[in-house]
């Protein structure tokens, strides 16, 4: 991933040569549904590749935010509730 200048380049602590964020892999190969529970790579989807039993990139980033969600059950199923209503529409 390349990194991309700040927005305000003059702003004092600034970087001129740019920063990003990466998320760290995640290793789900005992948490199936969590593995499943989020888009795969596009070997998946193209060619039927096995799903991996670490998430990287966007993948990692989004697994985590599901495990956080995780202990907060009534943000899971107002989310639920919601992938309902928009379903029906």
């Amino acid at each position: 991933m390349l990194p991309w200048p700040d927005y305000f380049g003059k702003a004092p602590k600034a970087s001129a040569t740019g920063r990003h964020i990466c998320a760290a892999p995640l290793r789900v190969r005992d948490d199936l549904e969590l593995n499943e529970s989020i888009r795969g790579p596009l070997g998946r989807e193209r060619a039927g590749e096995r799903l991996r039993s670490t998430l990287i990139g966007g993948r990692a980033l989004v697994g985590r935010f599901l495990v956080a969600l995780r202990g907060y059950p009534s943000m899971l199923f107002a989310h639920l509730a919601a992938r309902d209503l928009a379903s029906r529409s």
